[in-house]
C-alpha cells in the first residue's frame, strides 16, 4: 500500500557499497528506516543531498507493517535548506539536533506537535542571518517539554542554581549536589522564557554556552530510558564553544 508523509531526516547508515539505510522522523508514522537503493551511484534515483541532517522532505512510501525496513516510491525536499548545508556552524548544529532526536525517538508512534514544531523551528533556523549561535539550546529545551521532562521553571529566582536530578531552581545550597552554578541557571531560565522568535536576545559568551549545553545534555540523558552519549556535542564545541 501507498501512502504519503513528511518526514524529517535525522540518521543514515551505509547498506553496501552503493546504498544506505535513512532514518526519517516522520509525521504520521513516528521513526521509519527506509532502504534507499543505489543512492551512491554516480547516476542516483535520489540525490544524496535529500538525507542531510534535518533535510524535510515528502515522500510517498511503501507501507508493510511486516516489514523493519520500508523503501520509498517517490521522495522529495519540501524546504530547501541552502543555509545549514553551506554554513558550517549551522551544519554542525543540524547534525547536533538530528542525533539528539534520532537516539530519543525511537518508537513507530506519531509526535505530531513534536514533527510540526521542529518543521517550523528548523526553517526559522535556516533563514536566521545572524543570532544562531543558541538555537540548539532552545531547541533542546523545548523538545524536553514535548518528551516530558520539561526542568520546572516556577521557583527561579536570582541566585537560584539548577538541580539536575530534580529539573528543579533552588537557592544555593552547598550540600546538594548535581547542580550548576547561578549564572548557568540563570541562563537556563532565560531561554525557557523566550520563544522561536526571540531565543537570540539571549546573549552569551562561548564560555557560558559551553556551561549551558552540557547541562542540557548531561540532563537530558540522564532522564531518557537509557542514558546516551551525544557523539556530536565535541564537534560541535569544536566549532564555536558551544
Amino acid at each position: 500500500m501507498l501512502e504519503k508523509t513528511q518526514g524529517i531526516v535525522l540518521h543514515t547508515v551505509p547498506y553496501s557499497e552503493t546504498s544506505m539505510v535513512a532514518h526519517v522522523f516522520t509525521r504520521q508514522y513516528g521513526m521509519q528506516s527506509y532502504m534507499v537503493n543505489g543512492v551512491r551511484k554516480s547516476k542516483p534515483r535520489f540525490s544524496s543531498s535529500l538525507f542531510q541532517p534535518l533535510s524535510m522532505v515528502e515522500m510517498v512510501v511503501y507501507r508493510k507493517n511486516t516489514t523493519a525496513l520500508k523503501r520509498f516510491k517517490e521522495i522529495q525536499q519540501v524546504f530547501p535548506m541552502n543555509d545549514v548545508i553551506t554554513n558550517p556552524a549551522k551544519t554542525s548544529i543540524a547534525i547536533f539536533i538530528s542525533e539528539i532526536l534520532y537516539r530519543s525517538l525511537q518508537d513507530s508512534d506519531p509526535h505530531l506537535d513534536l514533527f510540526d514544531f521542529t518543521a517550523q523551528s528548523v526553517r526559522y533556523f535556516d533563514l536566521m542571518p545572524q543570532g544562531y549561535h543558541t538555537f540548539h539550546h532552545f531547541y533542546l529545551l523545548r523538545l524536553m517539554r514535548y518528551l516530558g521532562f520539561y526542568p520546572d521553571k516556577k521557583g527561579y529566582s536570582d541566585g537560584c542554581v539548577f538541580n539536575l536530578s530534580t529539573g528543579q531552581f533552588h537557592l544555593a545550597d552547598e550540600s546538594a549536589m548535581h547542580s550548576t552554578t547561578p549564572e548557568t541557571a540563570k541562563f537556563i531560565y532565560l531561554l525557557q522564557q523566550s520563544d522561536i522568535e526571540n531565543f537570540d536576545m539571549v546573549l552569551m559568551t562561548a564560555r557560558q554556552r559551553t556551561a549551558v549545553l552540557k547541562t542540557l545534555t548531561e540532563y537530558f540523558s540522564h532522564h531518557l530510558p537509557q542514558p546516551v552519549q551525544i557523539r556530536s556535542l565535541e564537534v560541535l564545541q569544536e566549532v564555536f564553544g558551544g
